[in-house]
């Protein structure tokens, strides 16, 4: 295997990782250290990847939100219901959300925790 496709491969995998990482255990909690070990990588090479963590956490929070509109996408868009009744609408869109306690459907507690990681200071005392 080549040296770049070496790297988009172990790049992948991290950013992998890091999304079950983020589906398992709380966000605050994720470290460069978990990942590295998980992955077989070093934390050098994490960091020569990513730069710091919260650029993959970026990387994989956009990842995560993709999955997560993909297949809500794929749910909610494959009906059409413009020529449904008001009442009929309503009930495709009750079931369009409880589409979201699906187990194949991505967290939506993920994505909370996700919104708080990105929009909440952490304190570190």
């Amino acid at each position: 295997m080549a040296n770049e496709e070496l790297k988009q491969a172990n790049m992948e995998r991290v950013i992998q990782t890091t999304v079950s990482y983020m589906q398992t255990i709380p966000i605050h909690n994720i470290t460069r250290e978990m990942i590295a070990h998980k992955t077989g990588l070093s934390v050098r090479s994490l960091q020569r990847y990513f730069g710091t963590l919260d650029n993959l956490m970026f990387i994989a929070t956009k990842r995560y939100y993709q999955a997560f509109d993909e297949c809500f996408s794929k749910e909610f868009y494959s009906r059409n219901i413009g020529d449904k009744s008001g009442l009929e609408q309503l009930r495709f869109i009750i079931e369009s959300f409880s589409f979201l306690l699906h187990p194949d459907m991505p967290s939506i507690l993920t994505l909370h925790q996700i919104e708080q990681y990105w929009c909440e200071p952490v304190s570190y005392t």
